[in-house]
């Protein structure tokens, strides 16, 4: 009898073993635009084509998915990204799919998004698993996903309420989390406003100041139903995570995973679309840099200094780069602009003003040059991601000037001040 039970004990064992590997790794890309932190950039095209050390983001986050055992990807998105998506090589992996969802026009957040793939997954069914990996759209990351689809798999077989685990890693925002379970039990991205009931009904609670959320989790299809239920949530943290860590009736937890060893991070901004653009160059996101091929975009050489040099660039003999640059595909607005600037950075000057009106001054001289370059919008990202980089690298000089030189490029790329939403946060 004890035999047969523990022959029978095996084979559930084996059956779960065997369930567990027939299922499947599936993800949700969204990859529309639902903020405008990147405008003017975002003016005629998704944020998720802007060209990232020349390979547009989306390529990133493709090629990391693939690389972390994902098999299947739905992406959440505009016909501009279906376009792009049609004309390069993602279709043909053999052992990836991708798959897109047209974004509807009433689309305008990510709860939007949520409630309509999970009308389409009560009409399809998709989705054949009860958790799937959720991603925003941006993200440059190594970390590898298939331990951490497992954990929350486990953990959710011990509590149905574990709905979500949120990847995070060092930066700046405040959490709260149960250092044993890893549970998230306090979130805010603003401000510090901690409530004393917390402690009270948590006898350990480790709070941290410094952490960066990535926007990468692993999900239960419970999350998705839970924002068909809540039809006034629109953002994922916002409303989602401090609604369910508020939330006394259903019970529902979210988890943490922190990650050190690997790389991740989201582009939502100017400031982190130049941090993650000098990671790519220094090599932190390795695999994922510039001499790799990224789906049909050629690949750059490395040379001295960790500069990288396309095949088809030719640099004249007087002309000096720097440690850590890129010089793309017959490309030369970026090395323009630069000698403009430093040019007008070494004119002397008594005053900010000054500087200004040699800035102003060298920019009309050769706005003709200029204007020639910055017709596609790929030059004008250049042009823009060029003048924010001297601006923190001179914070004393040009830095106060940032405002005002941006300004006179947009008038002279012909774009209206109404497009431009001058305030970039």
């Amino acid at each position: 009898m004890a035999a047969r039970k523990k022959r029978a004990a095996k084979s559930s064992e084996d059956s779960e073993e065997e369930q567990s590997r027939r299922q499947r790794f599936q993800a949700i890309l969204l990859a529309d635009n639902f903020t405008t932190k990147l405008l003017p950039l975002t003016l005629e095209r998704p944020n998720v084509l802007l060209p990232l050390v020349n390979v547009p983001m989306i390529d990133y986050t493709l090629a990391w998915l693939e690389s972390a055992g994902l098999e299947e990807v739905f992406v959440f998105c505009s016909t501009q990204v279906i376009d792009y998506l049609n004309n390069s090589g993602w279709y043909s992996h053999k052992d990836f799919t991708v798959k897109t969802i047209e974004s509807p026009h009433k689309s305008t957040s990510a709860g939007d998004a949520l409630r309509y793939i999970y009308e389409q997954q009560i009409d399809t069914s998709q989705i054949q698993d009860d958790d799937f990996v959720l991603v925003s759209g941006g993200i440059v990351s190594n970390m590898p996903l298939t331990q951490l689809i497992q954990e929350h798999r486990d953990r959710k077989k011990k509590d149905d309420k574990a709905i979500m685990t949120m990847v995070i890693t060092d930066h700046q925002f405040f959490i709260g989390v149960n250092p044993l379970t890893k549970q998230l039990l306090y979130y805010n991205e603003d401000k510090i406003f901690l409530d004393t009931s917390l402690m009270d009904r948590n006898p350990s609670v480790l709070l941290c100041s410094d952490m960066q959320d990535c926007y990468i989790d692993i999900c239960s299809l419970e999350m998705l139903s839970h924002f068909v239920d809540n039809c006034d949530y629109q953002h994922l943290r916002c409303d989602f995570v401090e609604g369910v860590l508020a939330d006394d009736i259903t019970g529902f937890k979210i988890f943490t995973h922190e990650i050190s060893s690997c790389y991740a991070a989201r582009i939502e901004n100017f400031r982190s679309y130049d941090m993650v653009s000098k990671d790519i160059i220094q090599r932190r996101t390795f695999p994922y840099v510039p001499d790799m091929k990224l789906s049909g975009n050629c690949s750059l050489k490395l040379g001295r200094q960790g500069s990288y040099k396309a095949s088809d660039a030719i640099r004249s003999p007087s002309v000096h780069v720097g440690d850590s640059s890129v010089i793309g595909h017959a490309k030369k607005i970026g090395t323009i602009f630069y000698s403009m600037m430093k040019l007008a950075a070494d004119t002397p000057h008594s005053s900010d003003i000054n500087l200004y009106k040699n800035t102003a001054s060298i920019i009309t001289r050769w706005k003709g040059l200029l204007g020639f370059y910055v017709k596609q919008i790929d030059e004008q990202i250049e042009v823009i991601s060029r003048l924010e980089e001297m601006c923190q690298e001179s914070a004393h000089e040009l830095g106060p000037l940032f405002a005002h030189i941006y300004n006179i490029l947009f008038e002279l790329m012909n774009l209206t001040k109404k497009h431009l939403m001058m305030k970039m946060t």
